[in-house]
């Protein structure tokens, strides 16, 4: 009977390999062979994917000292911990797709090209400090899935991740969804304790990511998020969606602040009380931020950004008002709707 391919026999034997893809239904545990027989990190790869049933820290660690200069990393069915372990054990990942369920895009086509630097904060010639926590860190895109799937990012982990001051200045896209995360959903339990240290943090939490281009996430269901990204929003900005917001005016109150203009606008299944007066309420603030970039729009060439792009899917406050401040704004060039379930 032949011997299991493991992760190890894979980097061992191609040692100029730069892109390794591992799809495998176990966890992560049982592709993992002893990987101290490679006796010094793989200088080639620089493109991992490890799409696994499930991955926990411990098991995810060496990796890191194994294959250290990786620069896009993509992990699904990461556990509790791991983005920790990323965090602060892969200083030269620059992309990372977290639960992401989706192939990362190529990195040129998605990240300022001004900020490329191929030089690895690891030196090639080292093994030492491999194991320690690394200060240093280039992550420019963030990646986990804020269209349909339930696996959310831990909160307090997410939080340390964005807190990095290394982070914040390297940090060009960011899609975060904060829903319920894959043990939560398994247990039953409730999407977080709203009174948790790390929630009271994000409350007041301040974040200067003054690189941020692309921001996309899915609220948390008691909003408690939300207001942590609107002050996000940075000039910097040109891309913004939003999926499951509860708390819309607040929102929408940042949208219309944004300078200059955002290029693009997404809203999906925008969380609206099944009322009279809360759908009014959501079609009142929609119809100001439009009519906002309606006025913009009448400026031409004094602005360097106009809205150009917008995307409404599930939406329950469309109407006729909304299409009449849209047909307004005279830059849109895409238009994008879908009906609500």
């Amino acid at each position: 009977m032949s011997s299991p391919i493991t992760i190890t026999n894979i980097l061992f034997y191609p040692p100029y390999l730069e892109t390794l893809v591992v799809n495998t239904y176990y966890n992560l545990s049982e592709k993992v062979d002893d990987l101290e027989r490679l006796q010094e990190p793989h200088h080639s790869l620089v493109d991992l994917t490890l799409n696994t049933s499930y991955m926990s820290p411990d098991i995810l660690k060496p990796s890191a000292k194994w294959c250290p200069y990786v620069k896009r990393l993509r992990i699904e069915g990461a556990g509790k911990g791991t983005l920790d372990i990323v965090s602060d054990y892969f200083p030269n990942v620059e992309m990372l797709g977290y639960n992401n369920n989706h192939t990362l895009p190529e990195s040129h086509k998605v990240l300022n090209q001004d900020y490329d630097n191929n030089e690895p904060i690891i030196p090639r010639i080292s093994m030492n400090n491999m194991y320690t926590k690394q200060n240093k860190g280039r992550v420019r895109a963030f990646y986990s899935n804020v269209y349909g799937n339930r696996r959310g990012v831990t909160d307090d982990e997410f939080l340390r991740f964005l807190q990095k001051k290394k982070k914040q200045k390297t940090l060009e896209i960011l899609h975060a969804s904060m829903s319920i995360t894959r043990p939560q959903d398994t247990d039953g339990e409730p999407n977080n304790n709203s009174q948790s240290v790390y929630r009271i943090e994000a409350a007041s939490a301040i974040l200067t990511l003054n690189r941020l281009k692309t921001m996309a996430f899915r609220s948390d269901e008691d909003g408690v998020y939300e207001p942590l990204f609107c002050r996000m929003n940075r000039p910097s900005l040109k891309y913004f969606k939003l999926v499951e917001s509860y708390v819309l005016p607040t929102m929408v109150d940042t949208l219309i602040n944004s300078q200059p203009p955002l290029e693009g606008l997404e809203f999906k299944d925008v969380y609206i009380k099944d009322n009279d007066q809360e759908t009014t309420i959501a079609t009142q603030c929609m119809v100001q931020l439009l009519n906002g970039y309606a006025v913009t729009s009448l400026q031409g060439s004094n602005t360097t950004t106009n809205l150009r792009n917008v995307m409404f899917e599930n939406c329950k406050f469309i109407s006729d008002d909304v299409l009449d401040a849209l047909a307004n704004i005279r830059t849109i060039q895409g238009l994008s709707f879908e009906d609500p379930k």
